[in-house]
């Protein structure tokens, strides 16, 4: 079913559009009703049609948004989003089971409720001065308008770089006896063989947070690993970081704990998408998490081996 999704007291929220034409406001006998100052009594029309919805400002107070740009009636398609001052919601397609916020998320998204509620023209470029909230903050809204998540690692990747000041970090997941490396971002290639002892000779890896551990068979180097669960499957994000300072790479670690808990929840709403919509893709077509690190020679030879390995779970 075609719902919109918001965020509101903790929650990811999800409006059926289980009718023809609705009504958003802040009076109560509207169909979704928004009880908030910057609402109007009778704030947005929406006429809910097969792949989209057509929305119409009511001559409301504070106006409706979509891409940035004031305007009295749009086209939403599934997937695209408009938003109210200081609500965005986004058009999917799916179960209308709610989602309850990791406690690090909160923050994230209340970033996002605050700068949604400064309207294009009052809105002034300001100095960033916590970049990775800012990349928590992207993440999260380019994630909660995508419904591949192969299409959405690739659009996060490049922006992701900027991790490289700091360290390299790595994402992969596991399934029965295999090992698929989803996501590298890295500096230098001798990281590579640090990843490799990692995923080969630490226990549980997949299972337990591992808190700024040593790494195997270097006495000089430090790694930090976040497991979580990637449409069912297993996965882990490793931090290996550049210098191996604790006190320094606080601030990292914290964004990386909140990147993870986004991943997670940004790929159980993309995977949930997909099974409504009951795809049946052909074998060729299946996702590969090969294909986000093609295009890097090394990690790709790393994976090659493993496959050939005879213990594919922790041998390379």
């Amino acid at each position: 079913m075609k719902y919109l999704l918001y965020y509101r007291d903790g929650f990811i929220k999800k409006f059926p559009l289980n009718k023809s034409e609705l009504i958003i406001g802040r009076s109560p006998e509207n169909d979704l009703v928004i009880n908030e100052d910057y609402i109007s009594r009778r704030h947005l029309n929406i006429k809910v049609k097969e792949d989209c919805i057509k929305i119409q400002d009511l001559d409301s107070t504070n106006g409706v948004y979509v891409e940035g740009c004031r305007v009295k009636e749009s086209t939403i398609n599934i997937g695209e989003s408009f938003f109210i001052k200081g609500t965005s919601f986004v058009l999917r397609d799916g179960s209308l089971e709610e989602f309850k916020l990791a406690k690090e998320l909160i923050p994230v998204f209340d970033h996002i409720k605050s700068d949604d509620s400064k309207t294009p023209d009052t809105t002034k470029t300001k100095y960033v001065k916590n970049i990775f909230n800012e990349l928590l903050k992207h993440i999260l809204a380019v994630g909660l308008k995508k419904s591949d998540f192969h299409e959405f690692m690739l659009d996060i990747a490049s922006f992701l770089n900027v991790i490289t000041d700091f360290g390299s970090i790595f994402l992969a997941s596991m399934e029965e006896n295999d090992i698929n490396v989803i996501l590298s971002i890295k500096k230098e290639s001798k990281v590579l063989d640090q990843f490799k002892a990692i995923l080969k000779k630490v226990p549980h890896l997949f299972e337990d947070d591992q808190d700024w551990q040593p790494i195997p068979d270097d006495k000089e180097n430090y790694f930090s690993a976040f497991t979580l669960k990637i449409n069912g499957k297993k996965a882990v994000l490793i931090y290996i970081p550049n210098n191996p300072n604790r006190e320094e790479n606080s601030k990292v670690e914290n964004f990386l704990l909140s990147f993870a808990k986004e991943i997670a929840l940004l790929s159980q709403i993309m995977h949930e998408t997909s099974i409504s919509k009951k795809i049946d893709l052909k074998a060729e077509e299946k996702f590969s998490f090969e294909k986000i690190v093609a295009a890097d020679p090394q990690m790709q030879n790393l994976i090659n081996r493993q496959k050939k390995s005879p213990r594919a779970t922790s041998s390379f």
